[in-house]
């Protein structure tokens, strides 16, 4: 972070190859511009970024040259006064990229262009518990049982952990030089996304034979995966399920909807329970 403690944001907007369904369901050229609740996801987005007071700029990284052959479309982007920036062959890779082009003393949140239910709300709760960690990096969760009350029957990727199931939320927090060491380990992640089994063997036998028994707590996760990655990663656990929806296929579109059509767009519902800071030689594999 810098000294006024502000954080830029980087908004990954980058599609992975093939025709994504969301943007074909709409005829769109890009994800980021299918519409929740009238409003494009992407614009979701950044009015929740704008709205926050720890946010100083935001980047748009990946989105499509097509997507900006639409006048309106990229109308609101200049409104919103965003940098558009090419993206790489994958999020983790685009991630690092930005990163390199950020200055070092800057810290740097990250989420989604398909993060639609996302309100202001939610991230100054996020980055208050970044700015009170001593870790490099924090990653945002919910706990699967609150996202499964919110929306019963929804698919959603868990980690299934001893002490509960957690949901991704798409937010990450890179609070110094020294987290962005991460990112060639998150590339390795990112190749297994769906398959938190895979992601789990990665971290060496004996966290994988603890995850198999349901042993496996998510402290216990975090100090592992710090110790592999040489940086203190930790979780905050946010009080809002909605914060774990985005739409990655067309039957995610209903859910967003209905969800967002008794959502306020910003609000003050949000907060986090922190995980406790990991501990990383109490899990070593």
């Amino acid at each position: 972070m810098d000294r006024t403690g502000h954080f830029d944001a980087i908004v990954l907007a980058g599609s992975r190859p093939g025709r994504d369904p969301v943007a074909a369901h709409f005829g769109v050229a890009s994800k980021a511009q299918a519409p929740i609740a009238g409003r494009a996801m992407l614009l979701r987005v950044l009015d929740a970024l704008a709205a926050c007071s720890s946010v100083a700029r935001v980047r748009v990284v990946g989105l499509p040259d097509a997507a900006l052959d639409d006048p309106d479309f990229a109308a609101e982007l200049a409104r919103a006064g965003v940098t558009c920036e090419a993206g790489a062959a994958s999020a983790s890779a685009s991630v690092s990229a930005a990163l390199a082009r950020t200055e070092e003393g800057r810290g740097v949140l990250v989420t989604t262009a398909d993060h639609a239910l996302l309100r202001a709300s939610i991230v100054e709760s996020f980055l208050d518990e970044t700015r009170a960690s001593e870790a490099d990096i924090l990653v945002a969760l919910a706990r699967y049982p609150d996202v499964d009350a919110l929306y019963p029957g929804m698919r959603r990727t868990v980690m299934r952990l001893g002490d509960g199931g957690y949901c991704g939320c798409n937010l990450f927090a890179f609070k110094n030089a020294k987290g962005r060491r991460a990112t060639d380990f998150w590339q390795r992640v990112e190749a297994n996304r769906k398959h938190p089994l895979r992601i789990v063997r990665m971290l060496g036998p004996f966290t994988l034979f603890r995850y198999l028994v349901g042993r496996l707590s998510l402290e216990q996760a975090l100090a592992r995966l710090s110790a592999v990655c040489g940086v203190q990663i930790r979780a905050a656990i946010l009080a809002t399920p909605e914060a774990a929806i985005d739409v990655d296929k067309p039957e995610d579109l209903a859910v967003a909807e209905a969800l967002a059509s008794r959502m306020p767009a910003q609000d003050d519902a949000s907060g986090f329970q922190a995980s406790p800071s990991p501990n990383a030689p109490s899990a070593a594999s």
